[in-house]
């Protein structure tokens, strides 16, 4: 199934959910916080192999009064991490509360993601790939650009070494990819590096563990979902909003419509495992 109908039917099954999760937050008042994943926000040319993470200025915009309007208020990293691990006494996730954070490190969160999340006082986590940290300033942030977020309130983690698909990688490379990024980011921004997102959202037990044992407190995937205070630090849902998200696509998801993915994509790995193929 190519990308264009994969997305197709996600959007005819997604719509079919509607009643279902509308009546289920109706009575369940569901708590907890959710936590968006961006990638760029910039416009690129339709030919541009980049267009699909890319989120144009307007339709980010547009995302951000949504939650605006309706009461959100955006947490720091470390406050969600405070929740997670901190076991029974730890402090409760506010209502209507959200993380937002955007992978790999781009240029452009410096300056078209910083002005539009200060209109709403929202602030932000970037998940940097430490490879490319400053290795382009046209396309990829660099320490003054990261010094000028963390100066707006913005907390960083680390997205592997070289953005590898960690699942395809012998665990000596995973290991390295895993710690070695820690390790550059902390030498390099002067703080602790504490949290993890997995490349292309991609995760196993393994590769938890390996997460854990190098240091971090919490990891992030892409599954979607809502974060309690008790889930596994090292399976944290993430909801990932792309180019292709339109206003009603963007309201679905928030609200749930699209957990549905979660065991597709679990009966999908298992029966890639099964067959022999690549995750």
């Amino acid at each position: 199934m190519n990308a264009k109908n994969r997305l197709l039917m996600q959007n005819l099954v997604s719509t079919a959910f509607v009643p279902f999760v509308r009546a289920r937050n109706l009575f369940s008042g569901e708590a907890g916080c959710k936590v968006l994943a961006y990638h760029r926000i910039a416009r690129v040319s339709e030919g541009d192999d980049r267009n699909c993470i890319a989120v144009s200025p307007e339709a980010f915009h547009m995302q951000m009064q949504y939650l605006h309007e309706r009461g959100y208020r955006t947490i720091s990293l470390s406050r969600l991490m405070e929740s997670v691990i901190g076991g029974p006494e730890a402090p409760i996730l506010p209502p209507l509360a959200v993380l937002i954070t955007f992978d790999d490190g781009f240029a452009d969160l410096l300056s078209t993601a910083l002005p539009i999340l200060q209109e709403f006082r929202f602030t932000a986590s970037v998940f940097v790939i430490a490879d490319r940290m400053g290795t382009d300033p046209t396309r990829f942030l660099d320490l003054s650009g990261m010094e000028s977020l963390r100066q707006a309130g913005w907390e960083f983690g680390s997205h592997s070494l070289s953005h590898a698909d960690l699942t395809l990688l012998d665990p000596m490379g995973a290991a390295r990819e895993i710690c070695q990024s820690k390790i550059e980011l902390e030498n390099r921004l002067g703080t602790d590096i504490e949290a993890f997102a997995y490349p292309f959202g991609r995760s196993t037990p393994a590769l938890e563990q390996a997460v854990s044992e190098a240091g971090y407190r919490v990891a992030f995937g892409t599954n979607p979902g809502v974060v309690h205070s008790a889930d596994n630090p090292y399976r944290i849902r993430r909801i990932e909003i792309n180019a292709a998200d339109t206003p009603i696509t963007f309201a679905r998801k928030w609200t749930g419509c699209y957990n549905w993915t979660v065991p597709y994509r679990r009966a999908k790995r298992t029966a890639r495992r099964l067959l022999g193929a690549a995750p």
